[in-house]
């Protein structure tokens, strides 16, 4: 690309930034920040939404009030190819990338209403994509039959469209809660890869009910369980019988009162055709060896384990989340071989204090892994997120549920964040490989000899990223980000020698929410 079309792309950048105003993003990360200080006591064990991050709010008074939600505004720029992980419903192509939401939240009498639609807009402009192998998808769709909705790009044209975003109405009684809408749900410790669900995905509609973090004389107890339809993307096939998808879930945590910096949970998720109307799935949730329906591969399934020990004191945090894709027969089968399907995730942030609080420095580091086991080499093909019987795989409108690096990669992140009065600034190094279950099992049909000439085609993908972040604080007003990244992606079509290199560009400004009386 010429240096001035650039210095165009920057230009409108930073002009549209300098006239919009935002929100909250998602999960901000103020609240994460404030309980590895030990300022707040978190109001959330693993189960997160824009509604279950909130710190306060009566939920059963007659008090009525309203939240001003935003605007919030985020755009990008990717020079070369695709990049971008947990960023909902916007497709971050090549070329500008951008969404805009805003809204309100009214509560009263332990009802709530929010209502914050998002807007979104891609550029989606053309880049080398490898041929699918699903026919009916116009050329879009995924490189290898994963048995996943998974488009390499959606469609050719530039996209514009809305959704109800982070929409919900909910009715809470003490920390009895349930709920309808379309708010986003991150589950488990993980900071950039949760296993189970993310914001990675665009959020769906679903019905959950449960308790919030509840105080017992045991400790601290939460528990949801929801339905949720999703919805296959315009670069799958033709056939409208198999357009939607039932996910049932569950979600519990516990944080004991002898030991409160570890919680532990355990969340699972089903998939099944939406018109096998399978709405009894909920009542095998709890069935540890997954036995029944599930057993025998007439739904898809995946659960996790996952452990977070949170020090305030020394400024400490460490997490894990260790999941299961497939179903285990027996206890033999555990002990013969516990590592069939697995995937994981493991990091650690630690914060300092320096100069007496005037400055901070936190350093955090994360790894995940969802590339097939071992024994799939005797199985047959496989990928973490696809299913032979639920078409559409752990996808919804085209993009993975759960972790962002996608099934079958794996992950490496670490990153340093200096803070000072007015803002922070942020470099961090990532490293991450696509899909490797498609090089382990591109030639499992071949001869050793087919093989011995293919040996070229045997190159892993991998994607090295540098970048850099800063936050301004514009007092009470709001937080305007500011990142750029460099980008060097090796063998991006699994062959030697064709690399690409791309630089990305991220901005979203983000004003306080406030509450009024009314």
């Amino acid at each position: 690309m010429k240096f001035s079309v650039i210095i165009q792309y920057l230009f409108l950048l930073f002009l549209l930034v300098d006239a919009s105003a935002s929100a909250d993003s998602l999960f901000p990360a103020p609240i994460a920040l404030m309980a590895l200080e030990g300022e707040v006591d978190r109001p959330y064990l693993i189960y997160r939404s824009l509604e279950d991050e909130r710190l306060s709010g009566d939920s059963t008074g007659g008090l009525v009030f309203t939240d001003i939600l935003g605007p919030e505004t985020y755009l990008s720029w990717n020079s070369t190819y695709p990049h971008g992980m947990n960023d909902g419903i916007l497709w971050q192509g090549v070329g500008m990338n951008g969404l805009i939401s805003a809204g309100v939240r009214l509560q009263a009498f332990g009802f709530s209403a929010t209502f914050k639609p998002v807007l979104h807009f891609s550029q989606n402009s053309e880049f080398e994509i490898m041929p699918t192998v699903f026919a009916e998808s116009k050329g879009f769709g995924y490189f290898w039959n994963a048995g996943m909705d998974f488009p390499q790009r959606p469609g050719e044209d530039s996209i514009f469209g809305y959704a109800w975003g982070d929409s919900e109405l909910r009715y809470t009684w003490r920390n009895a809660t349930i709920g309808i809408g379309t708010q986003a749900v991150w589950l488990g410790p993980s900071k950039y890869n949760a296993i189970i669900l993310s914001d990675n995905a665009p959020s769906f509609p679903k019905l959950d009910f449960g308790v919030t973090k509840t105080h017992t004389l045991i400790g601290d107890l939460e528990g949801r369980a929801f339905w949720g339809r999703l919805q296959e993307s315009d670069y799958f096939n033709s056939d409208s019988s198999d357009d939607y998808t039932l996910l049932t879930g569950l979600s519990i945590a516990y944080q004991p009162n002898f030991f409160p910096e570890f919680i532990i949970g355990f969340n699972r998720a089903i998939l099944s055709n939406w018109a096998d109307d399978d709405w009894g799935a909920m009542t095998e949730l709890l069935i540890p060896i997954m036995k029944g329906a599930m057993g025998s591969d007439q739904r898809d399934q995946r659960a996790s384990l996952t452990g977070e020990l949170l020090f305030p004191a020394v400024g400490l945090r460490i997490w894990t989340e260790w999941a299961r894709n497939d179903y285990t027969g027996n206890n033999d089968a555990i002990i013969r071989y516990p590592f069939h399907s697995q995937g994981y995730t493991l990091g650690l942030e630690r914060l300092w204090k320096l100069v007496g609080g005037r400055y901070s420095l936190l350093i955090d580091a994360e790894i995940a892994n969802t590339e097939s086991s071992r024994d799939y080499s005797l199985w047959g093909p496989y990928s973490f997120y696809g299913h032979h019987r639920v078409p559409h795989g752990y996808t919804n409108e085209g993009q993975i549920l759960g972790a962002g690096i996608g099934s079958g990669g794996n992950f490496q992140h670490l990153g340093a964040r200096f803070g000072y009065a007015v803002g922070s600034t942020t470099a961090y190094v990532e490293r991450k490989n696509r899909d490797n279950d498609y090089i382990w099992f591109l030639n499992s049909d071949k001869s050793i000899a087919e093989v011995s000439q293919l040996l070229d085609r045997l190159r892993f993908n991998a994607e090295l990223t540098i970048g850099i972040e800063t936050e301004w604080m514009l007092g009470g007003f709001g937080t305007i980000n500011l990142e750029t990244a460099y980008n060097m992606n090796h063998n991006p079509h699994y062959e030697i020698g064709v690399d690409q290199y791309s630089v990305v560009l991220d901005s979203w400004f983000i004003s306080a929410s406030f509450t009024r009386n009314l």
